[in-house]
C-alpha cells in the first residue's frame, strides 16, 4: 500500500471512530434523561398508590353520607364522576319470634 492510501485509511478510520464517539456521547445523555423521567414518574405513582386507601375513604363517606341525608345533588356530583351506588332496602325485621 501506498503511503497516501494509508493516510486515506487511516483518516476514514480515525473520522469514523469519531463519529461513533459523538454518537455515544448523544446516546448516554439522552438515555439519562429518559432514566431520570422514569424515576420522577415512579415517585409519582408510588405518591398515588399511597393516597388510593384514602381516596376510597372519602368516597364511602360521600356515598354514606348522600344515602344518610338522601342528598340528591352528592348523589349526581358521584354519578358526575363514575361513582354510583344502589341503596339494599332494609331487612325484615324478625316476626316476634315466631317460627
Amino acid at each position: 500500500m501506498s503511503s497516501r492510501t494509508q493516510s486515506l485509511l487511516l483518516h476514514l478510520i480515525v473520522w469514523t471512530v469519531l463519529a461513533l464517539v459523538m454518537a455515544n456521547i448523544v446516546l448516554v445523555q439522552t438515555n439519562r434523561g429518559l432514566a431520570l423521567e422514569n424515576v420522577e414518574k415512579q415517585q409519582f405513582i408510588q405518591g398515588t398508590v399511597a393516597l388510593e386507601g384514602l381516596n376510597k375513604e372519602i368516597v364511602n363517606a360521600l356515598v354514606e353520607l348522600s344515602v344518610k341525608k338522601q342528598d340528591d345533588q352528592l348523589r349526581a356530583l358521584l354519578a358526575a364522576n363514575g361513582i354510583t351506588f344502589n341503596v339494599n332496602p332494609p331487612a325484615n325485621p324478625a316476626q316476634g319470634g315466631r317460627k
